[in-house]
């Protein structure tokens, strides 16, 4: 299993100078068999499946093994 962290960026000015903020908020789990979970900070408990794009993604289409 593989885990990957997420980032958010944030672009400022300080005394004139260009400064770049990173706020950790979030994760990416990979599973041994090939199953990628995204879990945010913001949404305790939750885990979204990330699946690849498909032509068709309306729900009558969508499978998840």
């Amino acid at each position: 299993m593989k885990f990957y962290q997420v980032f958010s960026k944030k672009d400022y000015q300080h005394n004139g100078e260009d400064k770049t903020r990173w706020f950790k908020i979030g994760e990416i789990k990979v599973t041994n068999n090939g199953g990628k979970y995204l879990k945010l900070f913001q949404f305790p408990e939750t885990d979204f499946i990330v699946l690849p794009e498909q032509d068709d993604t309306s729900e009558d289409h969508l499978v998840i093994n």
